[in-house]
């Protein structure tokens, strides 16, 4: 499992050693359940009308990018604040 680190230069587990240990906690759930495929799927809550591709498409690409996405340390929660927080940000 390829996970992306906080820090240039610092593993994920150096990472983690520095972390309090709620926060630890919370890295080690998303890992268990990255290693055992039990991330949820965007896909199964995804409403869309788009014409640019087909349900299935659609469906295989978000699934796909969120796999991605979920290569951050923290999954996809962390990426989804920051992209908020520059979208809403005045």
């Amino acid at each position: 499992m390829r996970e992306i680190s906080p820090a240039a230069g610092v593993s994920v587990d150096d990472y983690l050693k520095l972390m309090p240990d709620a926060m630890k906690r919370i890295v080690e759930e998303f890992r268990r359940q990255k290693q055992n495929g039990e991330r949820l799927r965007p896909s199964t809550s995804l409403i869309d009308r788009s014409q640019m591709l087909t349900a299935e498409a659609r469906r295989k690409l978000l699934n796909k990018i969120a796999a991605l996405v979920d290569e951050n340390y923290v999954g996809r929660s962390e990426m989804c604040q920051q992209f908020a927080h520059y979208c809403i940000a005045p």
